[in-house]
C-alpha cells in the first residue's frame, strides 16, 4: 500500500470513529425508532380489531371503538371471541379468529414491554471486541415474577424488529378476516 493510500485509509477511519457519547446517542435514537415503530404497528393493528368487533356487534366502528378502547387488551380478545360464538353467523371467520386471537395473546407481552420498559445500554465483549448493546429492560423496582424473567432476557433491536414484522403479518391476517366477514352469509 502506498503512503497516499495509507493516508486516505486513515482519513476514512477517522471520519467513521465517533466519540462514545455521540455513538451512544445515535444508537439510542435508532433504538427508540424501532420501539416507536413496534408500538405504532400495534396501534394500527388494533384498529382492525375494532372493525371486527363492529361487524360482530352489527354497530358502527365508532361505537365499537368507544367500547374496546375503554377496556384492557385481553378483554378485547375475549369479547370478540364471545361475540363470534353468540352471533353464530360467521363460522369460518370464527375459526380464523381463534388462531389470530392466540397469536395476539402471545405478542401482547412484547407490546407491553415496548410500552413499559426502558432502554439500557450495556458494555459487552463479543469475540474479543468491546461494544455497547442497547436493550429494553424492566424497571429495577418491578419485582414481579414475570418481570424478573424479562430482566434475564431483555429485548434487543433485532427482537423488536421481528415483533414489528409479526404484527404486520397479523395485521394482514385481520384484513383478510374482515374481507371474509364481508362475503355472503353462506361463506363467511
Amino acid at each position: 500500500m502506498s503512503g497516499r493510500e495509507l493516508r486516505a485509509l486513515k482519513q476514512r477511519l477517522r471520519e467513521q470513529i465517533k466519540p462514545e457519547s455521540v455513538a451512544l446517542t445515535e444508537q439510542a435514537m435508532k433504538f427508540y425508532t424501532a420501539v416507536g415503530q413496534g408500538i405504532s404497528h400495534w396501534a394500527r393493528m388494533e384498529i382492525r380489531l375494532v372493525q371486527v368487533t363492529a361487524k360482530v356487534l352489527a354497530t358502527s366502528e365508532e361505537k365499537a371503538g368507544l367500547l374496546m378502547y375503554s377496556i384492557n387488551f385481553y378483554a378485547w380478545l375475549d369479547i370478540i371471541s364471545q361475540l363470534f360464538e353468540l352471533d353464530g353467523t360467521y363460522p369460518r371467520s370464527f375459526k380464523k379468529w381463534r388462531k389470530l386471537s392466540e397469536a395476539l395473546k402471545a405478542e401482547n407481552d412484547t407490546r407491553v414491554r415496548l410500552a413499559h420498559h426502558s432502554i439500557s445500554q450495556d458494555r459487552e465483549i463479543v469475540g474479543g471486541i468491546t461494544g455497547i448493546q442497547a436493550y429494553l429492560k424492566p424497571a429495577r423496582l418491578d419485582v414481579r415474577k414475570k418481570t424478573k424473567t424479562h430482566a434475564l432476557k431483555p429485548l434487543d433491536m433485532n427482537e423488536i424488529a421481528d415483533f414489528t414484522g409479526r404484527i404486520g403479518g397479523l395485521h394482514g391476517k385481520l384484513i383478510a378476516l374482515l374481507k371474509l366477514m364481508e362475503r355472503p352469509r353462506s361463506s363467511r
